[in-house]
C-alpha cells in the first residue's frame, strides 16, 4: 500500500472580481426592503449597484443576464422576508 502525501494549502488571494462581486451583494442587502414591496419570492440580479432584472427561476435569470452583460460579477439574490438558509 502506498502512502498518501500531504500538499500544502492552495493560496488564495482576493482578487478584484470578487471586491465587484461583495459590492453587489452588498447593494442587494441594502435594496431588500424595498424590494421586499415590488420583488418579493422573485430571484433579482443587480450590476453596477442596481437591479437590471428578475425572474422566478434563478437559473433562468442567471443565463439572461450574463448573455447580456458577460461574465462578470453580478449578484442573484433570492427576495424574502425570511433568511436563505446557508448551503
Amino acid at each position: 500500500m502506498s502512502e498518501t502525501a500531504l500538499l500544502p494549502a492552495p493560496e488564495c488571494h482576493a482578487s478584484e472580481r470578487d471586491d465587484q462581486w461583495e459590492r453587489e451583494r452588498q447593494a442587494f442587502l441594502s435594496l431588500e426592503s424595498s424590494l421586499l414591496q415590488t420583488h418579493c419570492g422573485q430571484f433579482v440580479a443587480v450590476h453596477n449597484g442596481q437591479v437590471v432584472d428578475c425572474d422566478g427561476n434563478e437559473v433562468r435569470l442567471g443565463l439572461r443576464v450574463y448573455g447580456k452583460y458577460g461574465y462578470r460579477p453580478i449578484y442573484c439574490g433570492l427576495v424574502t422576508a425570511s433568511p436563505t438558509p446557508p448551503l
